[in-house]
């Protein structure tokens, strides 16, 4: 029971820090900038993950993933047994991630970006991270076990 709550508390966690960082973002509604480098920048992300564009073909993808997040939830006694500590600790930060994308596409319409990465023509929120080292985490734990990995011996 205690290793549940803990997880909770991660989930909460994540998607506190998204959403803080995201009200400060649009309370200040400012670019910030280093060495005339845009670091901090405003975008509405009207697109899904990562910009990709939002559509019904999107929606379905979006509705498939909570559907699995249900489904995950009641077979939790598989997941656990399948994913170590580093799996879990992945698949929570996604949950969190994700919950806070889901938060703003509900209240705003949009998703609020602010970190930008000119250089892979992209600007992501904390959510983003968390969610792509989440399925880091989770790639990680299916690699490193023999029997999912290919392995048998």
């Amino acid at each position: 029971m205690k290793t549940y709550h803990s997880l909770i508390l991660i989930i909460l966690l994540s998607f506190f820090l998204d959403r803080f960082s995201k009200q400060l973002i649009l309370l200040f509604s400012q670019d910030f900038y280093i060495l005339n480098y845009p670091v901090v920048q405003f975008h509405q992300n009207y697109g899904i993950v990562l910009g990709m564009p939002f559509n019904l073909n999107s929606f379905l993808w979006l509705l498939i993933l909570i559907l699995g997040l249900l489904a995950i939830y009641f077979k939790r006694k598989m997941i656990f047994s399948f994913l170590n500590k580093k799996g879990i600790i992945g698949l929570v930060l996604i949950i969190g991630g994700a919950a806070g994308n889901i938060f703003d596409r509900l209240f705003f319409g949009y998703v609020v970006d602010f970190i930008n990465l000119p250089y892979l023509n992209l600007v992501i929120n904390f959510a983003d991270i968390e969610i792509i080292i989440g399925a880091m985490l989770i790639g990680l734990t299916i690699l490193e076990n023999k029997k999912y990995a290919g392995n048998t011996k």
